[in-house]
């Protein structure tokens, strides 16, 4: 299990170092970590759809996270949440 959670662990290391960065505020370094978190999410699923042709559809089954448990939707939901966290970011920016 550890050797699965490896990887997430330095992408979000990776995406908070981004966003401490790139901003001074906490609030909007907040804004910018979700940002690009959306944008890294969207792009994980086209590259896995370039790369292995899958998710086959929107409607296809996917595996969110394991803790708990294992959480499972659909592939249509967390495009949808991150393309509205891209939206919700990009309109309250000042």
């Amino acid at each position: 299990m550890l050797y699965c959670a490896a990887p997430a662990a330095v992408i979000t290391m990776m995406l908070l170092s981004v966003a401490i960065l790139a901003e001074q505020k906490r609030g909007e370094r907040f804004a910018v970590f979700l940002w690009i978190f959306a944008l890294w999410d969207i792009g994980y699923y086209v590259e896995l759809w370039a790369t292995v042709r899958w998710p086959y559809s929107p409607t296809s089954p996917d595996v969110l996270f394991f803790i708990p448990v294992a959480w499972t939707s659909q592939v249509w939901f967390p495009i949808l949440i991150s393309i509205l966290t891209v939206a919700v970011v990009l309109l309250t920016r000042h």
